[in-house]
C-alpha cells in the first residue's frame, strides 16, 4: 500500500507540473485536456501495476511458504539432535556413577581377596614342636614280643617289624574320570528387521565392545547365554545382567524373554562372576 501511495504521489506531481507549464502558455481548453489525459494515464498505470502485483503475489507467497517448512524442518532436527545428546550425556553420567559405586569396589574386594590367598599360600610355613608319627605304636608293639621271653631273637624281630602301610594296604587305583560331554551350541535363526514379537538386544562386554542381535519373545534366556558363549564369554565364568535397575539375567535360563519383560530394545552387561 505504501508503494501504491508513492506512485500516486509521483504521478500527481507530474500532473501538477504539466498543468503549471501549460497554464501560462495555453488556454483553459488545452489545460483541461492535458489534465484529463494525465489523470487517465495515471489511472491506467495504476491498473497495470495492481494487475501485475496480483499475478506475482501467489508466487511470492509460495516461495515464502517453502522457506518456512524448511526452517521448521531444521528446527525439528536441531531439537532431536539436542534430545539425543542429552540422553547420551545422561547415560554416560549413569555409567560413570555405576562404575564408581559398584565396579570399582567389587574389583578392589576381589584384588584384596586374591592377595590374601596368595600370601596365605606363599607365606612362611608353620613351625612348632611335633611328634614322630607312629612312635607310641612302635613302642607298644616292641614291648609285646619281649614279654615272657628271656632274650630277643630274629623271630622276635620279625614279630616286631611292621611293613609299611603302602605294602600292607596297597592303594586302590584312582577311578578314571568320566569324559566330559561338550554341548554343541546351535543358535536359532535371527528374526528379520522389524519382525513382530522380536526385540533388539545389545551385549556390552567388559572390554567396551558392543554386539547386537534380535531375539523373539518366545525364546528362552538360555539362547541369550549361548550367544554370549559364542562371543567368547562362557556361562561358567561370565553372567548377563541388566543395566538399570540391576538384575542378574543368568539366574533364570529357563524363562522366556517375554516372561522377564525384555520387550523393548535394551543393553545387557557381560560381567565376570564373583565366585
Amino acid at each position: 500500500m505504501a508503494e501504491v501511495g508513492k506512485e500516486w504521489l509521483f504521478f500527481l506531481s507530474v500532473t501538477v507540473l504539466f498543468l503549471t507549464v501549460f497554464y501560462f502558455d495555453k488556454d483553459l481548453k488545452h489545460l483541461l485536456r492535458y489534465g484529463i489525459s494525465s489523470l487517465i494515464a495515471l489511472g491506467f498505470l495504476t491498473l497495470v501495476i495492481n494487475f501485475v502485483r496480483g499475478r506475482l503475489k501467489p508466487c511470492l507467497e509460495h516461495s515464502t511458504s517453502k522457506s518456512k517448512p524448511e526452517s521448521n524442518q531444521e528446527l525439528l532436527k536441531e531439537k532431536q539432535r539436542n534430545a539425543r545428546q542429552k540422553i547420551q550425556d545422561d547415560h554416560i553420567v549413569k555409567s560413570l556413577a555405576y562404575e564408581e559405586r559398584i565396579l570399582k569396589p567389587r574389583e578392589e574386594a576381589r584384588r584384596i581377596k586374591k592377595d590374601k590367598q596368595f600370601f596365605e599360600f606363599m607365606g612362611p610355613a608353620w613351625k612348632g614342636k611335633g611328634d614322630k608319627l607312629g612312635c607310641q605304636e612302635e613302642i607298644q608293639d616292641s614291648e609285646k614280643p619281649h614279654k615272657g621271653k628271656k632274650d630277643g631273637s630274629s623271630r622276635d624281630a620279625a614279630c616286631v617289624r611292621r611293613l609299611p602301610d603302602h605294602i600292607e594296604n596297597p592303594p586302590t587305583p584312582p577311578q578314571q574320570p568320566k569324559p566330559k560331554t561338550i554341548r554343541k551350541i546351535v543358535l536359532p535363526d535371527e528374526p528379520e528387521v522389524g519382525a513382530p514379537g522380536s526385540v533388539n538386544i545389545a551385549f556390552r562386554t567388559p572390554f567396551g565392545r558392543v554386539f547386537k542381535r534380535r531375539f523373539l519373545y518366545s525364546e528362552k534366556i538360555q539362547i541369550l547365554l549361548d550367544f554370549m558363549a559364542t562371543l567368547g564369554f562362557p556361562e561358567r565364568v561370565y553372567m548377563l545382567s541388566s543395566s538399570y535397575p540391576r538384575h542378574c539375567i543368568s539366574s533364570d535360563p529357563d524363562k522366556t524373554v517375554l516372561e522377564l519383560e525384555l520387550t523393548k530394545d535394551l543393553a545387557l552387561n557381560i560381567d565376570e562372576r564373583d565366585d
